[in-house]
């Protein structure tokens, strides 16, 4: 009969070291230099990857339904070679001629992810 007991359990945890490794590697598949903004002051460019998503609120316009834009950000954190990715909630940048602020920020071993809002 098989041995259950050791089913499921992972000997072979993934440390955040590799995962920064795995992170980095996604966003040189799409890279993009942005410039961030941080109370009023421009810090410099950082390499991340951006994700557009659309949401679209119940707020009833004349026109019809209101389509916010949002955008994820994606970086690194405990990298080997690379700076770690500095963004922080209430962060601003441009993107497409779109100025967003940054309203969440969920870091994970190895990467940070940051949603932006488009800013009206």
């Amino acid at each position: 009969m098989p041995d259950f007991s050791k089913w499921g359990v992972v000997n072979d945890a993934i440390d955040a070291t590799s995962r920064a490794v795995s992170a980095w590697n996604r966003i040189t598949h799409n890279p993009i230099s942005l410039v961030i903004t941080r109370a009023g002051i421009a810090l410099s460019a950082q390499t991340v990857r951006v994700e557009q998503h659309k949401v679209y609120n119940r707020d009833q316009t004349a026109l019809g339904e209101k389509a916010q834009s949002t955008m994820t950000v994606f970086g690194v954190v405990g990298h080997p070679t690379q700076a770690d990715t500095d963004i922080k909630r209430g962060d601003r940048f441009l993107l497409n001629d779109q100025e967003y602020m940054v309203v969440i920020v969920r870091h994970y071993p190895g990467e940070v992810q940051a949603q932006g809002e488009v800013q009206e």
